[in-house]
């Protein structure tokens, strides 16, 4: 007889409760799920970041690596951002193509400190683009040549006999050598050889020996 009297008191209050609930959505009313993000409007998010990188290598200009590692950290934030959406590989698919444009104007241009840049970029939006390792080798092969400075001369004119002064920074290694070298005579570990005095003294002809090229390496720029 009590249950019966609590259930009694309690039911009333459960079925209020109950009735004050809302209830449920009309499904018709559900609104529909916002649309996917096209192509162009992720490109343009990938595009944002790159701004800075883009103005500096149309100016002929490297890239800091404080610069580079920030942007990467913000392109790595767009890719999570639409992560999973079907346009998400088109729009890196058509930012890599822009990238390898640039990518290109560069190494036509002999900037291989901006080819690097750009490979970098390509890297991240096509990691399997077939012009990429190509590309790389020959940037860095590039960037870390012995840079050879003006000459300059001495003639022993009793003898006849000239000795050229040429400085060799080497950039994979840091360092700078001072060299005395005659013609015919290889310098700097052989990795050149001097095979003329240009007119008077006026410049040098050289060989890189390990790539088979010839450098012409004038005391004043030709007019």
């Amino acid at each position: 007889m009590k249950r019966v009297l609590v259930l009694a008191l309690v039911l009333p209050f459960i079925l209020v409760a109950c009735s004050n609930e809302p209830p449920p959505p009309d499904p018709a009313e559900t609104p529909p799920p916002p649309p996917e993000p096209t192509v162009t409007e992720i490109a343009k998010e990938f595009s944002n970041p790159l701004g800075p990188i883009a103005e500096l290598l149309k100016n002929g200009q490297a890239v800091p690596p404080e610069m580079s590692a920030q942007v990467f950290q913000q392109l790595k934030a767009v890719e999570a951002k639409f992560n999973g959406k079907k346009n998400l590989p088109g729009a890196k698919r058509e930012c890599a193509s822009a990238v390898e444009g640039v990518m290109k104007q560069a190494e036509a241009v002999e900037f291989w400190s901006g080819v690097m840049t750009a490979a970098d970029l390509l890297a991240f939006f096509d990691p399997g683009n077939p012009s990429l390792g190509p590309s790389r080798e020959h940037a860095y092969k590039e960037l870390t040549r012995p840079r050879i400075s003006k000459p300059s001369f001495i003639t022993d004119k009793e003898n006849n006999v000239t000795t050229v002064f040429l400085e060799v920074i080497f950039p994979d290694r840091g360092v700078t050598k001072n060299y005395q070298v005659r013609e015919g005579e290889d310098f700097a570990d052989g990795r050149f050889r001097l095979l003329k005095i240009i007119g008077r003294n006026q410049g040098v002809r050289i060989l890189d020996v390990q790539d088979s090229k010839e450098l012409d390496i004038m005391r004043r720029e030709r007019e």
